[in-house]
């Protein structure tokens, strides 16, 4: 008894993991990341930006990453890339973080389509690098790196999934196995009271 539902467990998990991969393989769309940089310059002097300015919570630093994501940078966005999205599907495909202990601001995006990522990602920098100093009074950023077109995914994780799928197949046949256990158990202490009373 014990090892045919050690047998089972397995065979859940073997069911489980096949059926995340076949899921994430056929039916889950590819999305792809790339992201471009520039480098801020004070808005001050043409200078640049103290350090202190751009970590986590600086005025400078959330200054530069809500224009780079307002509407009419993003407009210029679209109307450049003459794409047939709005400014929130464009707003959502768009992350800007600040790689630590630098003054880069870096400018990611993700979509399904490889092209479309690389081409918002490198036409925010250069909307931002032409827009921002007008708005913000001060030298344009400098351009760091371009978005490079990626060649494989970032997600979702094939592997990732796959495991998951084993552990949710083996945690949902243990409890199915332990219920079955705890139903046993009650009907052989009821048929035990019965016979018990028939003395």
């Amino acid at each position: 008894v014990f090892f045919n539902r050690i047998w089972l467990l397995v065979i859940c998990m073997a069911i489980g993991g096949a059926a995340a991969f076949v899921w994430t393989a056929c039916f889950i769309k590819p999305v792809y990341k790339t992201s471009a940089e520039i480098y801020v310059v004070s808005a001050s002097n043409n200078s640049v930006v103290n350090l202190a300015d751009l970590q986590l919570g600086s005025a400078v630093k959330s200054d530069y990453m809500e224009l780079m994501l307002s509407r009419p940078v993003l407009e210029k966005v679209i109307e450049s890339l003459n794409v047939n999205k709005t400014v929130n599907e464009i707003r959502n495909m768009v992350s800007i973080t600040n790689k630590t202990d630098t003054r880069i601001l870096q400018i990611a995006a993700t979509s399904t389509d490889p092209q479309l990522a690389t081409d918002v990602a490198n036409e925010l920098a250069t909307q931002s690098i032409l827009l921002l100093p007008e708005i913000m009074e001060n030298e344009p950023p400098n351009l760091v790196s371009t978005a490079l077109f990626p060649t494989a995914p970032a997600g979702p994780s094939i592997v990732k999934n796959t495991l998951l799928g084993a552990i949710l197949g083996f945690v949902l046949c243990g409890a199915l196995q332990g219920l079955c256990w705890g139903r046993t158990q009650l009907d052989a202490g009821a048929a035990l009271c019965a016979d018990t009373l028939r003395l």
